[in-house]
């Protein structure tokens, strides 16, 4: 029997091999690229730093610069030491934070590491067709749990952070990966898949496990882009969310999807502007920034949706319009914004 899901899955496929094929081309060319990059990058460096050593060192013996004219890191800036033969003084300049340059068994574990990653990728390539759907999912799992291994060597072991937080990312990406992968093939049933009713919930779940990781990898590393992916993807989770409310007999009832997300649009602008919630938390900046950003674009859907039904409004065209006034008159006479009432 002919079906447009068995045509959409054989594109999907295609679509699939097509991707893995591009990457197994890419990556053995790539990762030794980077790595020898790597290594010319930190054998430049160290040659750099010996060379500042040796100038510095002969300039101070060149010119005869007097001890108790060079100002001493450890004093405060009250014990400032003054030049010769003047008034001004200097304060005391700040060490400099000297990051140790890498060691050559440092860069064999880089390279390893980069192999294992390579190989990994080239035996779930090859082995893709040949899985079952469960197979695939595990093979996405197990590169997630070694992502996150690997970060855990190089963070605590080797302490290269930016390296452990590379590998935290794709270990974090790739659990809602997984999980999309185990709803396309149905793992979870009909309705919790790609295709069923309950399509948004699977999307909405990734996004939350991805914010989840994000908050996690924020607690971890004390990184601020790891606070910002998070929040945004709570917005996503929370737009993933009102979709599947306003999913019904197989079709999306964009008008209970757009008064929803109004809703959410006045209670997240008020909690912002109007009550300053946000800056009761410690990261008050990203809170503020990601909240208000979601909050214009819930506003632009829920205003798109009012131009398109604009000629046969319904109840969602009149409360979206009351919500949008009401917050105009409401702003503008809180912070005395004459224009937001001109209306």
């Amino acid at each position: 029997v002919h079906s447009p899901y068995v045509d959409r899955f054989s594109e999907r496929m295609v679509n699939m091999l097509g991707y893995i094929f591009l990457l197994i081309l890419w990556l053995p060319l790539l990762i030794p690229m980077l790595i020898v990059g790597l290594i010319i990058h930190c054998i430049n460096k160290k040659k750099r730093r010996e060379q500042m050593a040796v100038n510095n060192s002969s300039q101070m013996n060149g010119e005869g610069m007097n001890v108790s004219e060079i100002p001493l890191p450890q004093q405060s800036a009250a014990q400032a030491v003054y030049q010769a033969g003047g008034d001004i003084p200097i304060k005391p300049s700040k060490p400099k934070k000297h990051r140790e340059p890498l060691s050559s068994s440092t860069v064999m574990l880089l390279i390893g590491t980069a192999l294992v990653v390579l190989s990994g990728i080239a035996f779930g390539a090859a082995n893709w067709l040949n899985t079952s759907p469960l197979g695939r999912v595990a093979i996405i799992m197990t590169a997630s749990v070694v992502s996150f291994l690997i970060s855990l060597l190089f963070g605590k072991g080797v302490k290269l952070k930016g390296t452990s937080i590379a590998f935290y990312i794709v270990g974090s990406l790739m659990i809602p990966v997984a999980m999309t992968v185990a709803g396309y093939y149905d793992l979870f049933g009909r309705w919790f898949s790609v295709f069923g009713g309950g399509r948004y919930i699977l999307f909405a779940l990734g996004f939350a496990m991805t914010a989840a990781a994000s908050a996690a990898g924020a607690r971890i590393y004390k990184s601020k882009p790891f606070i910002y992916s998070g929040l945004t993807a709570t917005s996503i989770t929370t737009l993933f969310a009102a979709f599947q409310a306003g999913f019904i007999n197989g079709t999306v009832k964009m008008d209970i999807v757009c008064t929803l997300l109004i809703i959410i649009q006045t209670i997240l602008t008020a909690a912002i502007f109007l009550f300053r919630l946000h800056e009761k938390t410690p990261i008050a900046h990203p809170v503020k920034i990601i909240g208000t950003i979601t909050a214009i674009i819930y506003a632009i859907i829920s205003i798109n949706y009012v131009f398109v039904k604009v000629d046969r409004a319904d109840l969602a065209v009149y409360f979206i319009l009351l919500a949008m006034i009401a917050q105009l008159i409401l702003y503008g006479v809180r912070f005395n914004k004459k224009w937001m009432m001109g209306i």
